[in-house]
């Protein structure tokens, strides 16, 4: 299991470059690239994005540090068209292939924005629409989707997520499950976790809030029982690996402080592992 890092922040104020690196000195084994937030740094995502994926994975493989996960823009909206003719769609397809060059082996997509009922039948019909137009792009770049557990787009319970993940029966979807957004939605990370389909999650995403804001605190910060979901990582016998996204929490430090900022959240990753058992 490697200990992973959201890059957002780091790169956004460090350049690519230097953010990876000081994620790497700070004790991580890994990186979760992210390709949102585009509007507050340079579009990766542009016409010239194999050149910068090409880039960003010579950075990374000088570093030595791996990408065990990414995360796609999430601006298409419920009423957009599921094809490459519809710019936010593009820049979806764009970021798999992104993925597939860093050589991740998936890339969290979200659920399309803008329902006024996330929960609804219509709603999920919509979002497996969606996730199957994508399929094609998967089996072309060789890059799974993990579906997360999100509040407002979609796959909100454990049955809906398991229930998607039922329905899209394919090799190139895999389970995530956001330990934070579990906890804003009535149930414990530990709770949802031992809901979900045995043998479905591979992936994680895993910050802190008080079950009232997506807050991305670091763990510790919040109002969720780490001992419990740690324990319930072990009882579904998770075989990912352990990526923090705390994305808000990154943002309270300036540059200068980031290396401290990130050996805190380092350590704090490695207990939790500890504490998988």
């Amino acid at each position: 299991m490697k200990l992973a890092m959201e890059g957002f922040i780091p790169c956004k104020y460090l350049g690519y470059r230097e953010g990876l690196k000081m994620i790497r000195d700070a004790g991580f084994d890994a990186v979760d690239f992210s390709m949102y937030f585009l509007h507050e740094i340079e579009n990766m995502l542009d016409d010239n994005f194999r050149q910068t994926a090409h880039g960003i994975r010579s950075i990374l493989d000088e570093l030595h540090l791996p990408c065990c996960q990414a995360h796609a823009p999430f601006t298409l909206c419920v009423d957009d068209n599921f094809d490459e003719g519809n710019p936010a769609f593009a820049e979806v397809v764009r970021s798999l292939e992104f993925t597939a060059i860093l050589g991740a082996p998936h890339i969290v997509v979200h659920g399309p924005v803008g329902s006024s009922d996330p929960t609804s039948a219509e709603y999920e019909e919509l979002i497996y629409s969606y996730f199957k137009a994508l399929e094609p792009y998967c089996k072309k770049f060789g890059i799974k989707i993990a579906v997360e557990n999100l509040r407002g787009a979609g796959c909100r319970t454990p049955d809906a997520h398991s229930r998607l993940l039922r329905r899209l029966d394919s090799k190139w979807f895999t389970g995530l499950i956001d330990l934070g957004h579990a906890n804003l939605v009535g149930y414990t990370p530990a709770e949802f976790l031992r809901l979900c389909d045995r043998g479905t999650i591979h992936g994680l995403h895993v910050h802190d809030n008080f079950g009232i804001n997506d807050d991305h605190l670091n763990p510790f910060s919040g109002s969720i029982d780490w001992a419990d979901a740690m324990h319930a990582l072990a009882e579904i016998g998770y075989d990912g690996d352990f990526t923090l996204e705390v994305i808000r929490y990154m943002r309270q430090y300036s540059p200068d402080m980031m290396p401290e900022a990130l050996r805190l959240a380092a350590a704090t990753g490695r207990k939790l592992m500890s504490m998988i058992q």
